[in-house]
């Protein structure tokens, strides 16, 4: 009986990818499969990636499920050659040889193609989908949240997709009240908040809290739920955020004096989510 394991986000298949991909180069190494045989294993390997990739990008529960994966020793289809027990013995030291920081750097290498494959499949898919008639996860999206907008009279303020984007549409939004914050200044704002009040947000961290900070400052990462709450209550406003799963709105924040409605989106930009503002 075959046993199956769910994955539930990229960053995880990457992980099985790179596994698999490894695994595969140390099994040609140790068999010495002929050039044009190890060709074909990548060339399949990197077919079967690209499928995985796609059916999880546009799964609806935005997660799938594959065979267990078994990495064992089994040698790959196509001839190969005999290996000597000296010659064996060799490639074995070899392979104990290869440090921690040049497996670190075959993953990165690994990770940093299977993004551009993943990319690559995710637009193929999208593309084809649209020669066929179909709805694609963005478009789905867009017209559920057109709809949630229409519904409420307002209707999207585009905003740049630059890693500022949570940041740009929260100080849109700011403007109708007079208050004038750049991104950065808000960035400065959710690191104060974070940090003077680090009972409320340390539970919530998967790090040292002061390194976290400084990614908000210094790395241009983007912003999500931790920040959401950290603005409302550096600013005392209550943030909505329409998206198009359910709930369609979520309200961070108590304060009614200001109230603040930004936009969600999983699949309106190739390379991850994004906000945008309102009007």
């Amino acid at each position: 009986m075959t046993d199956f394991v769910t994955i539930n986000s990229i960053e995880q298949l990457d992980e099985r990818h790179a596994s698999e991909l490894e695994h595969l180069e140390v099994k040609l190494k140790r068999l010495q499969i002929a050039k044009k045989t190890a060709k074909k294993e990548r060339e399949s390997m990197k077919k079967k990636h690209e499928d995985e990739k796609a059916k999880l990008l546009f799964s609806e529960d935005d997660k799938i499920e594959l065979e267990k994966l078994d990495l064992s020793q089994d040698e790959p289809s196509g001839e190969t050659q005999p290996v000597k027990n000296n010659e064996n013995e060799e490639i074995k030291n070899e392979e104990q040889k290869i440090s921690k920081t040049e497996k670190r750097r075959r993953k990165k290498e690994a990770e940093e193609k299977a993004k551009k494959d993943r990319i690559k499949a995710a637009l193929k898919e999208s593309e084809e989908k649209f020669l066929r008639g179909e709805l694609t996860p963005k478009l789905i999206e867009q017209n559920s949240i057109q709809s949630i907008l229409t519904c409420r009279g307002l209707k999207v303020h585009s905003i740049n997709s630059d890693g500022d984007c949570l940041y740009s549409s929260v100080s849109h939004q700011l403007e109708k009240y007079d208050i004038k914050k750049s991104a950065t200044e808000l960035r400065k704002l959710t690191v104060d908040t974070i940090k003077s009040n680090s009972d409320d947000f340390i539970g919530f961290l998967e790090e040292d809290i002061d390194i976290y900070c400084n990614k908000i400052l210094n790395d241009n990462v983007w912003g999500g739920q931790i920040e959401i709450i950290s603005l409302s209550k550096g600013l005392q406003c209550k943030i909505c955020v329409i998206q198009s799963e359910m709930p369609n709105e979520l309200q961070f924040g108590e304060s009614e004096d200001k109230k603040l409605t930004i936009v969600y989106y999983r699949h309106l930009c190739t390379l991850g989510e994004h906000y945008n503002s309102t009007v």
